[in-house]
């Protein structure tokens, strides 16, 4: 599980990267932040990085104060967090006191958490929450990948330092397909498995996973998460053709030629 991590990029507010980073960590969780490209405008890569993230929390702290005691609040934490609207992520607000509601625009409904800076145990209990419901709601999975006249070929690029074996995943749900992920193929008592983490708890979900090693790819069709194997097709790729080769899975079902623009 990926969450972002909308938070200030200055001094007052290092506690956040020294304090809730290594928090969220403890629960198996990578944070993703937008620090190193920082700036009020919401570029293109922080916007990639929010769509991988599972979930956003945003640390709306103090800024420049506004006639008449109250704050505002970081301009890109606010931006972050309407693109995380916007991409229906699971959020967590939480905004320190005195901090305007008024500037939170489309998230002014959602569900927030107030804390003062010198008593941030509410903080943490509540982010604690929210970690834990967010996490329970996913599951990783180990999936072997057959048959065995693809699986003894990759067994080959995998023992060869010189042939990088890159393997990535999508998932199908909600009527539409997620990006690419990437996994690793790994070697495990001469049987290649590979493992899926932060996997949605969804009724209806189907995983397809690819295989490229130089000019080669293996691919699957959309498969039921409840198979513990997963047959991949081989393929030749050549310019824009993807030839697929006729092998027969289980079903003995063929398989004809692919456009990789298609």
């Amino acid at each position: 599980m990926k969450v972002f991590i909308a938070f200030g990029y200055n001094d007052r507010d290092k506690w956040i990267k020294e304090t809730i980073f290594p928090l969220i960590q403890s629960f198996g969780i990578t944070p993703l932040s937008g620090e190193d490209l920082y700036g009020e405008i919401l570029s293109e890569e922080v916007k990639k990085r929010i769509r991988e993230a599972d979930a956003l929390l945003a640390f709306c702290t103090q800024r420049k104060q506004f006639e008449g005691g109250k704050f505002a609040t970081h301009p890109w934490v606010l931006n972050e967090l309407s693109a995380a609207i916007t991409e229906n992520k699971k959020i967590a607000i939480f905004m320190e006191d005195l901090v305007d509601v008024d500037q939170l625009g489309m998230a002014k409904d959602r569900q927030r958490t107030f804390f003062k800076l010198e008593e941030k145990e509410k903080l943490l209990i509540e982010l604690i929450k929210a970690l834990h419901e967010w996490k329970q709601k996913f599951s990783s999975l180990k999936i072997k990948l057959i048959p065995e006249t693809v699986t003894e070929e990759l067994k080959a690029f995998l023992a060869d330092p010189k042939s990088p074996v890159f393997c990535e995943y999508c998932f199908y749900m909600d009527g539409k397909e997620t990006e690419f992920f990437k996994t690793k193929v790994r070697n495990i008592k001469n049987t290649l498995y590979i493992e899926i983490d932060d996997i949605p708890k969804e009724k209806d979900i189907t995983i397809q996973l690819r295989i490229t090693v130089r000019e080669k790819l293996w691919f699957s069709a959309f498969e039921e998460l409840n198979e513990i194997s997963i047959s991949m097709l081989s393929a030749q790729i050549s310019e824009s053709k993807i030839f697929v080769q006729p092998l027969r899975d289980q079903s003995g079902f063929n398989y004809s030629t692919r456009d990789a623009r298609e």
